[in-house]
């Protein structure tokens, strides 16, 4: 099931232009980019199935890529409704045919919350299309059942409408007068040291070991957050510089290489392999030209970013 709506949602992104990279195992299943827009994707079945913390993590990642976290379910206990967009700890959440509505750029005016579905609408909207249509106030309140109050309230500040009444109003005057879900503007805040517990079965040794990566990235003016479900270890950033690096000995190949290099080329940033004992071996010429190795104790060694920068910038 899951499997089906990955590729029918990796195809459909392609067929938009989109560069894409999905993965399994993590926070994320898709990151998809196209020009400036980066998408994080999370593609479940019941939405309510997807614990806090994942969520969190990857809000916390997409706000370091400067990415929108979309969920996309079929549920949320009960069916998700076409045109409406839900939300999971802060995360928007629909289902396909509303994300695909979205990517064509026709986002829904209707938004889940506890209030049940509701509608936004603008009030400056509301009056010019009522005036364009030919009615009065006390016409308009007839046609759509409300109070002449009610109309002129709507027409004076932006209100938030039930299910109910969004359809009468629609019905008069149509869509344009409803504010519109934007759910790739999502302004997610950057977390100076976020923490996520490091991956079990990783080969690169204690937890302390990834801390101390992530506080050296700290000493040298980073924001730093250790991963426990993502496709890197720790995401480092400063100003405009970022870079995802990989903890590893064993565990670290061309496969790990070749897909954190495709990640960063999506999005952006460098990428680095820090090993602690045995180097990890790079067969693939190109993969030994573009991913940047580094064993742990030369890693401590920087005592500015510019010169980590520095470093990094002969693989680019």
């Amino acid at each position: 099931m899951k499997q089906d709506i990955l590729e029918e949602v990796s195809i459909f992104l392609l067929r938009k232009g989109y560069i894409l990279k999905s993965f399994t195992r993590t926070c994320f299943d898709i990151l998809a980019r196209l020009d400036e827009r980066i998408l994080l994707i999370k593609i479940i079945e019941d939405a309510n199935s997807l614990s806090h913390s994942a969520i969190e993590e990857m809000k916390v990642i997409s706000s370091y890529l400067q990415a929108s976290p979309v969920i996309i379910s079929d549920k949320a206990h009960l069916g998700l409704e076409n045109n409406v967009v839900y939300t999971r700890h802060g995360v928007y959440t629909l289902n396909f045919a509303s994300f695909k509505s979205a990517i064509d750029n026709r986002y829904p005016f209707l938004q889940s919350n506890q209030a049940g579905i509701t509608a936004n609408i603008n009030h400056s909207r509301f009056k010019h299309a009522r005036e364009i249509q030919g009615y009065s106030l006390n016409s308009l309140a007839r046609k759509i059942g409300l109070s002449r109050k009610t109309v002129e309230k709507y027409e004076t500040k932006n209100s938030q409408l039930t299910l109910t009444n969004a359809v009468k109003v629609f019905n008069a005057l149509g869509n344009a007068i409803f504010e519109k879900v934007d759910i790739f503007s999502a302004n997610l805040p950057e977390k100076r040291n976020a923490f996520f517990h490091v991956q079990t079965d990783s080969c690169y040794g204690k937890h302390s070991d990834a801390s101390e990566i992530s506080d050296k990235y700290s000493s040298l003016g980073f924001k730093a957050i250790q991963t426990h479900k993502a496709p890197f270890d720790i995401v480092a950033k400063l100003d405009k510089e970022l870079i995802l690096t990989e903890l590893g000995d064993k565990k670290a190949g061309d496969k790990q290489a070749a897909q954190l290099r495709s990640i960063s080329r999506i999005v952006g940033a460098d990428n680095l392999i820090i090993y602690d004992r045995k180097k990890p071996i790079l067969f693939k010429e190109d993969m030994r030209e573009d991913v940047p190795l580094m064993k742990k104790d030369e890693f401590l060694e920087f005592e500015k970013a510019k010169e980590l920068i520095r470093f990094l910038r002969v693989f680019k």
